[in-house]
């Protein structure tokens, strides 16, 4: 493993060692592109330099998340620059002198307005746009949207390019939910549909929806990435909002949030709290076909009473120690439960065509207090155009699991009898996850944007299990079943990237390794402790070439993973009722994703625009569900890595102002 993450390292340092093999040339310019309208930081925006007389390239760079570019390494002359981005045209800076080798100059703000669109014969008028294309992601921008002063994410979400939300609020990315969800590009503690439950939409500044991440990006997750970036604000002052809402199943919510800026420092923080509820009912049907040609069968119908509340406060805190130097400091804690009664009543038909008559009571419990912390430390360095990101960021989930389930025989009415069988599972559950980011950046051989870095995470997680059987009427420990485990997860991570404009195409490139490493341990005799080890490389590639003819073509490719999460691996079974049970496979593989995407952009009169893209994503070693009935007739549910899996599609979005077309 020492072997492994010395190569991560060493990954993470070829940038600092292409910057230090550099002729240093200390001249250099910087300045931030910005939309004229919002003031919104534009990225990816390609900025180039031109020397005069003869109008040469002598350099170029490309904007950061803030809107921030250097180009550096820039000797005493005249020049001009160029900064174009699809869908904002062309913008000219002239008479930019640069008097000495060792000038620093600062253009400041650059605001670039969509009104600058050349289109003959049309008037194309500038406001904010709903859904930005950038070279790697999709942004929407939530004040565009007439959803975002009331509801959630989710409710943004629902408008939202390659996203789905169905009427029980599940997410799904490109048709899956194996995506990451990050809150201001940090991990959350919340399963995804809870955290964008609780976040309402008038905190939203924009969501990012990255179906094919870079190498920056932790390589985790099927479909990709959904980041939700929270408003803050810039002016000196004080600003407060509160909402509520309710819907017509008994749920509702509540948030206050407020914002406090005085000079250096910005403190802001929110309170809310959730309630979920939810009364489906289904009708089911199985079948057992028999070697001799004897079929039993079995049907059921199930009623569900599901609640889920969550309650949190969250605080932040930024400082700006200096122009060069900023560092912010973050917090949450909350508790949430999770709820579920079910109550079944089944007919079961014998071989023979002998009827049978069950009530099963099913009861499941997830309540849980939950605490994070984040650190950031943000340096830009005096006399290049450097940067330095040093994050730290921890999370805790502390609660009791319990799944209980009695069994009673019943008549044809259903009227409950004796009981003839039961089972209780409690889960005593600590759940933490701790990870540090080193990242740098940098202007490399005077045009290319260089980006790298290391990661390191750390996920243990304990239980406690304690089962109980019922038996003639008496409730007796199930040692089998009662252990203790815990599971660890260990990760080192290395990526490079550079970035910039190659004959008139802006391509990335990047290579990310990841080091992991999980130990399952289970303090029974019954079990073996179960180890995995790997080493992956996950290369990323976008490449966007902007037309003439006021469209963009973007081709990408990135690979992805999903490890085996530890309900996945541990055998201890979970019932939920004397029918069905579920069990993991300790012999599970990873998950590795190639995802491949062509996208064609094109800009037309009056800021209508037609968005088209081709996606194609094979999953190797598909980790599926399998379901096979035991020797005691139970149907047991487990994981196994089946098959590939190829999906593909086509999406086609506009964005038209229907009130400007009549």
């Amino acid at each position: 493993m020492i072997r492994k993450v010395i190569i991560l390292i060493a990954v993470s340092l070829i940038g600092f060692g292409a910057k230090a093999n550099e002729n240093p040339v200390r001249a250099f310019i910087k300045g931030v592109v910005t939309d004229s309208i919002s003031g919104a930081p534009i990225e990816y925006a390609n900025v180039s330099i031109f020397s005069l007389p003869d109008s040469t390239l002598a350099g170029g760079s490309i904007t950061d998340s803030t809107g921030q570019f250097v180009i550096s390494s820039l000797r005493k002359g005249n020049y001009f620059i160029k900064i174009s981005f699809v869908g904002y045209g062309s913008m000219m800076i002239e008479n930019i002198k640069i008097n000495s080798n060792n000038e620093f100059k600062d253009l400041g703000v650059i605001k670039i307005s969509q009104s600058s669109l050349g289109i003959d014969g049309v008037e194309i008028v500038a406001e904010k746009n709903p859904i930005e294309y950038h070279i790697d992601k999709q942004v929407i921008n939530a004040e565009a949207l007439q959803n975002a002063a009331t509801g959630t994410v989710i409710d943004i979400l629902k408008n939202s390019p390659s996203v789905t939300v169905d009427n029980d609020d599940n997410v799904m990315l490109r048709g899956s939910t194996g995506f990451v969800l990050l809150i201001d590009g940090k991990p959350t503690v919340l399963d995804a549909k809870d955290a964008m439950r609780q976040i309402p939409a008038s905190m939203v500044d924009q969501v990012e929806i990255i179906t094919n991440p870079s190498a920056k990006y932790d390589a985790e997750g099927t479909a990709g990435i959904i980041n939700i970036i929270l408003k803050k604000q810039k002016d000196n002052g004080f600003s407060a909002l509160v909402n509520a809402r309710a819907d017509n199943q008994g749920g509702w919510g509540a948030d206050a949030s407020f914002t406090i800026n005085r000079n250096k420092w910005s403190i802001n923080g929110m309170l809310n709290h959730n309630l979920m509820q939810r009364k489906p009912n289904s009708e089911n049907e199985r079948e057992i076909i028999y070697a001799a040609d004897s079929i039993s069968s079995l049907y059921w119908d199930a009623a569900r009473e599901m609640e889920n509340t969550n309650s949190s406060f969250r605080l932040g805190v930024d400082y700006k120690i200096s122009d060069k130097d900023v560092i912010s400091i973050g917090g949450e804690i909350g508790k949430n439960k999770w709820q579920m009664g079910m109550l079944s009543d089944y007919t079961e038909t014998s071989p023979g065509g002998d009827l049978s008559y069950y009530t099963t009571d099913y009861l499941a419990s997830v309540p849980g207090t939950f605490y994070n912390g984040t650190f950031s430390y943000t340096h830009e360095f005096d006399t290049s155009a450097s940067k330095l990101e040093i994050t730290g960021f921890g999370m805790i989930w502390d609660g009791d699991i319990s799944h209980k389930s009695y069994q009673y025989n019943s008549n044809s009415e259903f009227e409950i009898q004796d009981m003839t069988q039961g089972s209780r599972f409690s889960e005593d559950a600590f759940l933490s996850e701790y990870r540090l980011n080193v990242d740098y950046s940098d202007i490399l051989f005077k045009k290319f944007k260089l980006e790298t870095g290391y990661q390191f995470t750390y996920r243990p997680y304990t239980a406690y299990f304690d089962a109980k059987t019922y038996n003639a009427g008496n409730w007796e420990m199930d040692s089998l079943y009662s252990t203790d485990q815990e599971f660890t997860q260990t990760k080192h991570a290395g990526y490079f990237m550079l970035s910039g404009n190659i004959k008139k195409f802006d391509v990335q490139l990047g290579l990310r390794a990841e080091d992991f490493y999980s130990e399952f341990i289970l303090d029974s005799d019954n079990y073996e402790d179960i180890t995995q080890d790997y080493l992956y490389w996950f290369p990323s590639i976008h490449i966007s070439k902007r037309m003439k003819n006021m469209s963009q073509w973007m081709l990408s490719y990135s690979r992805r993973i999903n490890y085996p999460q530890d309900w996945m691996l541990g055998p201890t079974p979970m019932y939920s009722d004397a029918f069905l049970y579920q069990e993991g496979n300790a012999n599970l593989l990873p998950e590795l994703i190639d995802s491949y995407e062509l996208s064609h952009i094109r800009f037309i009169a009056k800021k209508h625009m037609l968005s088209m893209t081709g996606f194609f994503r094979q999953v190797n070693d598909e980790i599926a569900r399998t379901m096979y009935v035991n020797d005691q007739g139970i149907l047991t549910v487990g994981w196994d890595n089946l098959a590939i899996n190829r999906s593909y599609g086509f999406e086609l979005g506009s964005n038209l102002n229907i009130s400007k077309m009549l």
